[in-house]
């Protein structure tokens, strides 16, 4: 509509409130639409902020600095998150879901190369492949690492997310994939005392992209227990581990967390192709 315009989706720390906002360009005027919500994101009215949107521009396109006019019903597309600077290959602070308002967000440190010593990303009561220097004889190239923690709250240091991601022939990329699920299929019967349940939450396959994604717990010491989530994402050559652990009253919903991991996948296809 108009000369440009964009809808944005804005998730709130609370998990029933978002905020949907439209800005439109028509010649030289520019007009910007909002509503808040009290319902989660994904049912948050977009095509109503587009055609209110919409209405705004014609207010405004036949005037003399005026350009393009709006239709009368919008036709709205998803398009690839915005790239953000710095390592745009992985998830980004803005990327985040909401864990709870008292804890603050998640906020994301700088992107460091993995080594020997730092960015390995182990699944608990389970042993399983990780992106390290190789994979089945090939090398891991661009192998970088980013965890996400709170800011805010008095939570256990380990709370937080970490993301691995790295580039591996095709070949070997698929096969990462495959392995990691079979090791995490069978994490319940590798260690009987663990007592480790695997939940799967989604799996998704195509030529170029493959997304897994699971809600784990792992029995500890004097009745404790951890809960945790688990994704691998391949986009091509690229491949990803995302590894949530969270605590009481700061878990992520398993939606949030698919749509964490399909939003990982959008974010990988900007890592350069495995040469």
């Amino acid at each position: 509509m108009g000369d440009e315009a964009a809808v944005f989706l804005l998730q709130a720390t609370e998990p029933t409130a978002a905020h949907v906002v439209g800005v439109a360009r028509t010649g030289r005027f520019v007009t910007v639409t909002s509503m808040d919500t009290d319902v989660p994101a994904g049912r948050a009215d977009r095509q109503g902020v587009a055609n209110l949107l919409g209405a705004a521009v014609n207010r405004l396109c036949d005037l003399a600095d005026g350009g393009d006019c709006a239709p009368s019903q919008p036709q709205l597309e998803d398009v690839p998150p915005y790239s953000v600077p710095r390592s745009s290959a992985l998830l980004s602070t803005i990327d985040m879901p909401p864990v709870g308002a008292e804890y603050g967000f998640l906020v994301g440190t700088a992107a460091r190369q993995v080594t020997t010593t730092r960015g390995q990303a182990r699944v608990l009561g389970c042993d399983t492949v990780t992106l390290q220097r190789s994979y089945d004889g090939a090398r891991v190239k661009h192998n970088v690492f980013r965890n996400f923690v709170f800011v805010e709250g008095d939570l256990p240091t380990t709370v937080g997310l970490t993301q691995v991601a790295g580039s591996l022939p095709t070949p070997r990329a698929q096969g990462f994939v495959a392995q990691l699920r079979r090791q995490v299929a069978a994490c319940p019967d590798s260690d009987s005392s663990a007592g480790t349940e695997v939940t799967e939450l989604v799996r998704e396959d195509d030529e170029r992209t493959s997304i897994t994604a699971w809600r784990m717990e792992t029995a500890l010491p004097d009745d404790a227990s951890v809960d945790y989530d688990v994704a691998v994402v391949r986009v091509g050559t690229a491949v990803s581990e995302l590894i949530y652990i969270g605590a009481d009253d700061a878990q992520i919903t398993d939606d949030d967390f698919v749509a964490l991991a399909r939003r990982a996948a959008e974010r990988l296809g900007d890592m350069p192709r495995y040469r």
